[in-house]
């Protein structure tokens, strides 16, 4: 990571605090970025002058209490705040952006419900989705999905970097269907088994271990990640049964609505 992008609006605490840990962590530069709009329809152009203002001053308080890590304060303007943000992350590659997982219409804000999947739709950049609760990312667990596709390994190498950064161990989980007669318990064999070995003897700079887990992948993703108190999911944007073309998968989809530990998607 080259830097760290938080799309800082109403309630951002949380987001912000899990950046500025991530930040510290790597040693990489923290933005706190808002982006609002420059016609916003509830305000007179005096009050959005007034807003843009207070929310500059905001940014800065937030900004002085976090310690140990270099902030830069950006507000800039856009008719869609989301597709700008998507827009300036993608002004530097190698960076990750950093949203909420709910979003809201308030002055800043980056749209109602999930503003991750239209945002997954317009950057390259990987996109990290928080809860308000979280577990502490130091010396903290990491979950990536594994399937031996290919497909994945992008978001493999960035989840071993990721380990790395904040120290932790990597915990690579590959999810299997308990009906598939082409998995042998007793030998750990099945039709994609020594492809995720093969990913996953690739990690050689953090401790890995690899998961073969029954049941919908989304699901395994989740109840590992809770299991283990995992400080991030991290997942690419395509796997096996994936559509040329479209760009969020099936599991990644519905790791954004259903996962409540920090989820970061990876593009492939």
């Amino acid at each position: 990571m080259k830097q760290i992008s938080v799309a800082y609006g109403p309630n951002g605490q949380p987001t912000l605090r899990w950046a500025a840990d991530l930040a510290r962590s790597a040693h990489v530069p923290l933005e706190v970025v808002n982006v609002y709009q420059t016609s916003y329809a509830e305000v007179s152009p005096e009050q959005l002058d007034a807003l843009i203002v207070e929310r500059e001053d905001e940014l800065e308080r937030m900004s002085s209490h976090l310690d140990g890590v270099d902030v830069d304060v950006v507000v800039r303007p856009g008719d869609e705040p989301l597709r700008e943000f998507a827009r300036y992350l993608d002004e530097v590659p190698g960076g990750l952006g950093v949203i909420g997982a709910h979003g809201t219409h308030r002055f800043g804000g980056l749209g109602f419900g999930r503003p991750s999947y239209d945002l997954l739709h317009h950057t390259s950049q990987p996109i990290a989705m928080i809860h308000p609760e979280y577990e502490p990312l130091v010396h903290g667990t990491v979950v990536v999905g594994v399937d031996g596709s290919g497909y994945n390994a992008a978001a493999l190498e960035w989840a071993e970097s990721f380990t790395e950064a904040i120290d932790g161990t990597l915990h690579a989980v590959f999810a299997y269907d308990a009906m598939d007669d082409t998995f042998t318990r007793d030998e750990g064999w099945h039709l994609h088994s020594d492809d995720v070995r093969r990913e996953v003897g690739k990690v050689a700079s953090v401790p890995v271990h690899l998961s073969m887990e029954p049941g919908h992948p989304a699901d395994v993703l989740i109840q590992h990640a809770l299991r283990e108190r995992a400080a991030a999911v991290i997942t690419g944007t395509r796997g096996h049964g994936g559509f040329e073309g479209l760009v969020l998968g099936r599991v990644p989809s519905q790791l954004i609505a259903h996962c409540t530990t920090p989820l970061i998607v990876v593009p492939h």
